[in-house]
């Protein structure tokens, strides 16, 4: 769902958490879309949310897109496979990322 209405809804509800993804993340960026819609429903959420999970797979580490979703002081972590190099693992947790690797 995106668009104003989901906007509206949106910014009248209180999450205790928000879990989010995206086209992809970068260190400095965040969380990176090329879909508006998109960003403004992940934007809201994560605004009103008390904390806030991205869920990445390991493929969009390093890809950039137009537009910033969230920036990375508003994610707590981010869950990721186990495709994730470790060497860029290290390059998120160095910058201040909470990097969590699942299966």
């Amino acid at each position: 769902m995106t668009g104003p209405w989901t906007i509206e809804f949106l910014s009248k509800l209180s999450f205790s958490m928000a879990v989010v993804s995206a086209a992809g993340i970068t260190p400095s960026a965040g969380l990176v879309t090329t879909q508006r819609d998109l960003a403004d429903v992940a934007t809201t959420a994560v605004q009103r949310a008390s904390r806030s999970i991205a869920v990445i797979d390991a493929s969009k580490f390093g890809t950039t897109a137009l537009i910033q979703m969230v920036p990375p002081a508003h994610i707590e972590k981010v869950i990721t496979d186990s495709r994730l190099d470790p060497q860029t693992a290290d390059a998120y947790r160095s910058s201040g990322w909470t990097i969590e690797i699942g299966p």
